[in-house]
């Protein structure tokens, strides 16, 4: 909806879908998951997701209002 609009430009939303998700599982969470660390507090966690939001964003050249 938001490609038809204008406002993102993703030519192949099952692809930027999966990436995005593939974004969000980065090492942070597979590091918590294999217990190769300390789990991440609520604010890393916080800062990967705008990370990958931020990202996914660029990626896709959001258009932000003024």
């Amino acid at each position: 909806e938001l490609d038809r609009q204008g406002s993102l430009h993703i030519p192949d939303p099952c692809l930027s879908a999966q990436t995005f998700l593939t974004l969000l599982q980065g090492q942070i969470i597979e590091r918590a998951r294999l217990g190769a660390g300390p789990a991440p507090t609520n604010e890393e966690i916080e800062q990967h997701i705008d990370a990958c939001v931020t990202f996914f964003l660029a990626a896709h050249h959001a258009n932000c209002p003024d």
